[in-house]
């Protein structure tokens, strides 16, 4: 079992954030939070994290070095996006989440299906309805109750 992380870094906002910031707390290792939206700090701060603005802080790999944290927890797969994406995995930092090409499983459904199909995994359908009346349309196909 891999050991208690000795700082964390939560990046992202809202409820999901600042309830895996809780988690830390309860399990008494030190988080910081990297608030990517518009919303405030008070949830983070009410449960004794730092907070970090992206609009101050552009590159949270800053507060990684900063604080020695040693685990990342993005909130949303956005993250690999960012300009300072590449330069967070190469450092001796454990990142909770796929990057590199086992982004793609994420990030497009197509690349998933294919795959897992090539390898004799069950998978289930999926459309796209970019219209509702093409949405109706395509749960009339499948026979499903309106």
């Amino acid at each position: 079992m891999p050991a208690k992380p000795s700082g964390v870094l939560v990046i992202g906002a809202r409820a999901l954030a600042q309830a895996t910031t809780d988690c830390c707390n309860r399990s008494d290792i030190p988080c910081h939070i990297y608030l990517t939206g518009s919303t405030g700090s008070y949830g983070a701060r009410s449960l004794g994290a730092s907070a970090y603005h992206s609009e101050k802080f552009p590159n949270p790999c800053s507060i990684v070095k900063a604080h020695g944290i040693d685990l990342v927890i993005p909130m949303s797969i956005d993250w690999h996006r960012q300009p300072w994406a590449n330069e967070l995995v190469e450092m001796d930092t454990r990142v909770f989440s796929p990057h590199g090409d086992a982004m793609l499983l994420e990030r497009n459904r197509g690349f998933s299906m294919k795959l897992a199909r090539e390898h004799g995994s069950a998978v289930p359908n999926w459309v796209v309805g970019k219209t509702k009346s093409q949405a109706l349309e395509q749960l009339a196909d499948f026979d499903c109750p309106m």
